[in-house]
């Protein structure tokens, strides 16, 4: 058993540790505003999602333990994320108000160091980024449970706006509320896919109550915060920063809740390792068209993983598609390809080629 002299002992070895670790620390801030000030005088910008990514594997990979991985790659990003507002701040334009899932996506990218600008609604957020009040934009795209977000798809063929990462979020929808039981509810706020990513589960257990879509679950949680009989269907972070009661946790109606989110910016991202490129195609209206622009992909054993239809909002019952590809439009095989793929198409325009993303893990199903 240990005594109190190993306590102190030991104690007075990790107050050592942790000046040492300060002075590496700042050594590393140094180093980075000196990056800084290279990057300016060549023009590069300061976020190089490649880069970051590079030093956080290395890390990662130098460990022994016993940090668990996950848990020391958080540490490095805010590290990472620190000392790159030192070179520049790092502004960032989400769906707020705050503790959104959108927020905390872009939490998970940039860090708790970059400067983060709550907008009213997704167009906003283009906007913000159009015009350079930010220096990136986190949208919500699709939802493992529901679908596309066709309010942020249906931007990017007015917008250039270039797609420079995604980023991959587990969603748990929580009942939330200022009243003490749910059997005070009488109305259920939420973002639309919060309503119907829960929507079997409110019907079975608060069959009276009255359901409404609001801009975001953030929102709504605000909303429940102010308002008797109201309850609010979002995130354990809403719960905190409005102060509200959990009366119900995990509410999805299916577990493997996951949503994806697009980082938007002004200039593509550097070529990054292990790319996905997005694109928009708008065909022609001849018989077999979308066959003979998917075949090239076949052909030249270009991995699809997703496509997705839109209207075109000024020619009825004609439509764009949304692609993902696996690789770079640059190299082989899918810039020929795409060169093929043009000719059946009256537009075919690259949204942007970023890092492909790493998809969380599905859980085992409830049990019933």
């Amino acid at each position: 058993m240990a005594s109190a002299e190993d306590i102190d002992r030991l104690r007075a070895e990790i107050d050592g540790l942790d000046r040492e670790i300060v002075e590496r620390l700042n050594a590393r801030a140094r180093a980075a505003l000196a990056i800084g000030e290279a990057k300016k005088s060549t023009g590069r910008a300061v976020y190089d999602p490649e880069r970051e990514r590079q030093v956080t594997a290395r890390v990662v990979a130098a460990s022994e333990g016993p940090f668990p991985e996950k848990t020391l790659a958080t540490i490095y990003r805010e590290i990472i994320a620190a000392c790159r507002g030192l070179e520049e701040p790092t502004r960032i334009a989400f769906l707020g108000p705050e503790a959104t899932f959108t927020h905390a996506a872009a939490l998970r990218r940039f860090g708790s160091a970059a400067t983060y600008l709550p907008q009213a609604d997704v167009a906003e957020i283009f906007r913000e980024v159009e015009r350079g009040n930010a220096g990136f934009g986190v949208v919500p795209v699709e939802n493992s449970i529901e679908g596309a977000v066709s309010s942020t798809l249906d931007l990017f063929p007015d917008s250039d706006l270039s797609i420079v990462g995604e980023i991959y979020l587990e969603v748990s929808q929580n009942l939330l509320s200022r009243e003490a039981d749910s059997g005070a509810v009488q109305v259920v706020y939420s973002h639309p896919q919060g309503i119907a990513q829960c929507r079997s589960w409110l019907r079975r257990n608060l069959p009276h109550a009255r359901l409404e879509t609001v801009s975001s679950t953030a929102e709504a949680a605000r909303m429940a915060a102010e308002q008797p009989g109201v309850a609010a269907v979002g995130s354990l972070g809403a719960a905190e920063v409005y102060g509200l009661k959990v009366l119900a946790r995990s509410i999805e109606d299916i577990p493997n809740n996951v949503t994806r989110f697009f980082v938007i910016a002004r200039e593509p991202a550097q070529t990054p390792a292990g790319p996905k490129t997005s694109i928009l195609v708008t065909l022609k209206d001849e018989p077999g068209v979308l066959f003979r622009v998917l075949q090239p992909l076949a052909r030249r054993e270009v991995n699809m993983t997703k496509i997705e239809s839109r209207p075109l909002k000024r020619r009825p019952w004609e439509y764009r598609f949304f692609m993902d590809l696996d690789g770079d439009p640059a190299a082989e095989p899918l810039r020929t390809a795409l060169a093929e793929m043009r000719e059946a198409c009256v537009e075919l325009r690259v949204l942007g080629t970023y890092e492909k993303a790493q998809r969380p893990t599905a859980p085992a199903p409830r049990a019933a």
